[in-house]
């Protein structure tokens, strides 16, 4: 199989790696660092899940991505003050994080350790009475609170909360393990990071995407799901002139896929300098091995 060629191609460095696993028609691979714990956060890995659930609903008919997210909320929900932007604001510009949200918002990462202390309670509240400096659709500020925002429309639309729904129609039907997601305190999944699982695990969401949404037989999310997300930056981006599209976490998690080889991949570790540089020399290791298949 796959995993001892890809741990043999891997450049040495000093940040610690916790473990790996790819998924292909071969099956299901993992290796493990034995100093590590069995699940390890994704970081914002986590948006490619929470992404996936608003293409099943997508898929159902349940909402439209250009729906606005205000729409999904009562006033009792929201702030007294809103900036008149947010009327605007669409499903489509949170998956972008095209929101309208500047550099200077705060809200790039909404599960730090001192989020309660900053935010309070309410992360959904806080969230809405920020100022857009922007319209929305013309900027594209990276942000933990669009996806927050999506976890809480899951919310809405199908009654129960977002980790409950992708259990059911995602994670138990591509055959997961033990996970956990992180919420807030109110109980929302905070979607944008706190997604712990094993990287064997996070892989079958890359297989699933490089397999057209189709896991053993069913289609759990459509082809024309996935090619939206290629095309659109719905948490997917292309690495470099490839065929691979990755979702990237901080400290260096990764989930990627490539189409025309049909592999899934994830990995997590630690790299205090950000994780981005390790990430690619990791990439280029992972396309030498779709090279020799």
């Amino acid at each position: 199989m796959y995993i001892e060629k890809f741990i043999a191609m891997l450049p040495n460095d000093e940040h610690p790696l916790y473990d790996i696993g790819i998924v292909s028609d071969l099956g299901v691979e993992w290796w493990k660092n034995e100093n590590a714990n069995e699940c390890n956060n994704s970081h914002s890995v986590s948006k490619a899940f929470f992404a996936a659930g608003i293409g099943i609903l997508r898929d159902r008919g349940q909402l439209n991505l250009q729906d606005k997210v205000l729409s999904f909320f009562d006033a009792s929900d929201l702030p007294d003050c809103m900036d008149e932007r947010w009327q605007e604001v669409t499903i489509e510009n949170c998956l972008q994080h095209k929101m309208g949200i500047g550099p200077e918002c705060g809200l790039k990462g909404i599960d730090d350790a001192t989020s309660r202390e900053n935010i309070g309670d309410d992360f959904l509240r806080h969230i809405f009475s920020v100022a857009l400096p922007f319209a929305p659709g013309t900027f594209r500020q990276y942000s933990d609170a669009a996806f927050y925002i999506l976890s809480r429309i899951i919310t809405k639309v199908t009654g129960q909360y977002a980790d409950r729904f992708l259990l059911k129609e995602l994670l138990n039907p591509i055959g997961f393990h033990e996970c956990a997601f992180g919420l807030c305190p109110m109980g929302y999944p905070i979607a944008g990071g706190g997604f712990y699982a094993r990287s064997d695990d996070v892989a079958r969401l890359g297989y699933l995407y490089a397999n057209g949404g189709v896991w053993n037989g069913s289609q759990i999310v459509s082809k024309e799901w996935i090619e939206l997300s290629a095309a659109n930056d719905y948490a997917w981006t292309p690495f470099r002139d490839t065929d691979i599209f990755v979702k990237t976490g901080g400290r260096g998690q990764m989930v990627a896929y490539s189409r025309s080889k049909k592999i899934g991949i994830s990995w997590h570790g630690c790299c205090a300098t950000g994780g981005n540089d390790r990430n690619d020399r990791y990439l280029e290791a992972f396309e030498k091995l779709l090279q020799e298949i």
